[in-house]
């Protein structure tokens, strides 16, 4: 969840240069940026945030004579995300924060983010500015915690929210974002909209509109609403004491039942379209 060591030298020295760099070109006449009082930091990250195009002018000149590769470091800063988030999970690799159109996975640079905000504090409001760095998300080392503690129900929406953000972009890692395809988030999206009764209530509209739009997100529709059925369904062969066969559902009901999958399959094929075959969820007790 942290940066080694080597990594957090060279975000230190790259992220100073650019910042004294861009202070300069703008009349100022820093010469430094690491020693500087928190609130002295902000002005001149501020400023770098203001004139992210001066960056470009850092990579052309290259003040410093760096490596190519650390160059791609610093031009990738241009894709700083800044604002306020919501720490909402701390997983294995990293911290989890939310605005209101992703949640990214961010790497803490020396001290992980729980020394800072301990975990019985989450979901908490940062301010704070997410950059690229190598493959990883991290940020610049500022960050201003509001010490909220929030109800029960507003940790269920923000969990909610959270999980529809999964679903719908996954946890991004790496900026730039870069979109997945629609397809893919589009079956995402409408399988977390179908996970519980809670969501199938709350999303119902949304259900509707994704199960409508093409052929392959109805069968998803289908298939998952089989699923769901299946549940019930199994308990009850269960309590019959049938065994080894294999079952067909439709929708919500159990429309065939064989000895085997091939069978099954066979039989179906005698009353179903094509296109209702995709919609069949099978199971096996």
């Amino acid at each position: 969840m942290t940066l080694n060591e080597y990594d957090y030298e060279l975000f230190l020295r790259l992220y100073e240069q650019i910042n004294v760099f861009v202070d300069n070109k703008l009349g100022g006449n820093a010469n430094e940026y690491l020693s500087l009082p928190i609130n002295q930091k902000a002005l001149m990250r501020d400023k770098l945030h203001d004139h992210l195009h001066l960056i470009d002018d850092f990579v052309k000149e290259n003040p410093s004579n760096l490596p190519p590769d650390y160059l791609d470091i610093v031009a990738g800063f241009k894709h700083v995300v800044t604002g306020n988030f919501y720490l909402v999970k701390y997983l294995s690799n990293y911290a989890v924060f939310m605005n209101d159109d992703y949640a990214f996975g961010v790497h803490s640079l020396i001290e992980p983010f729980e020394y800072y905000i301990p975990k019985n504090y989450l979901p908490s409001i940062v301010t704070m500015a997410l950059l690229p760095f190598k493959d990883m998300i991290i940020y610049d080392g500022i960050l201003a915690s509001q010490q909220i503690r929030f109800g029960g129900n507003i940790k269920r929406r923000l969990n909610q929210e959270y999980n529809e953000l999964k679903a719908k972009h996954g946890i991004i890692t790496q900026l730039p974002i870069v979109q997945k395809e629609e397809e893919t988030k589009d079956e995402d999206l409408l399988i977390y909209y179908l996970k519980n009764a809670t969501n199938r209530d709350y999303y119902e509209e949304e259900i509707y509109q994704l199960a409508n739009k093409n052929k392959d997100l109805k069968a998803i529709y289908h298939r998952e609403c089989g699923r769901i059925a299946a549940r019930p369904h199994k308990a009850t062969i269960k309590d019959f004491d049938i065994k080894k066969r294999h079952f067909a559902v439709l929708h919500d009901t159990v429309v065939a039942s064989a000895k085997s999958k091939k069978e099954l399959t066979q039989q179906l094929e005698t009353f179903l379209t094509k296109e209702q075959m995709n919609w069949v969820y099978y199971f096996k007790v």
